[in-house]
Order: C-alpha cells, then structure tokens, then sequence
C-alpha cells in the first residue's frame, strides 16, 4: 500500500492524526479482507483473518476512546500542540489559527 507521507505536514494537528490512523485501519483491514479471497492455502488465509479480526479490535478500541474525548479536552490537546509545534519559531507567522 502506498499512502501520502501526511506526518510530514505541519502544523499536524491530533484531530487529522486520528483521522489518518482510522483510514489506514480501515484500509488494512480492507486488504486482508481483498486478499483472504486470493488466496488458496488455509494457513495463509487463517493469518489473514486473524491479521483483519485485530484490525477490527484496533477500530473498536480507538471508537471507544474517542467518546471519551470531551471538548475540554480537546481544548487542551490543542493547546499542547501548539505549544509543542511553537517551540523556537514565532508562532503568529506558522500556526494558522
């Protein structure tokens, strides 16, 4: 799979990093499903649903947290973030607000 390197893009805010993390989970998931009915051998394809089945976990783990995650909170990871990517640069001219 080949994906857009987005950790590369600054300011990289957690929202958009939750947000790429659930489509590569999707997207994994997706390609052990395509592949489980490419294949013929039935270690392989008992792998390949094991590989989806923990996948899936990851996606049902990270909905979970994710309900968890009040306003106050993200008020605060943001504020960490920018404190963070603000380190040694102005940051009125680099963080859009």
């Amino acid at each position: 799979m080949q994906r857009r390197p987005f950790w590369l893009t600054r300011p990289l805010k957690i929202a958009e990093v939750r947000k790429q993390a659930e489509i590569m989970e999707l997207e994994t998931r997706q390609f052990y499903q395509k592949a489980i009915g490419q294949v013929t051998d039935a270690g392989v394809r008992k792998l390949l649903g094991d590989l989806e089945e923990v996948e899936r976990k990851h996606q049902i783990t990270a909905e979970a947290l994710e309900e968890k995650i009040t306003p106050d909170v993200e008020k605060k990871e943001d504020e960490a973030q920018r404190r963070l990517f603000c380190i040694g640069r102005s940051c009125s001219q680099v963080w859009p607000d």
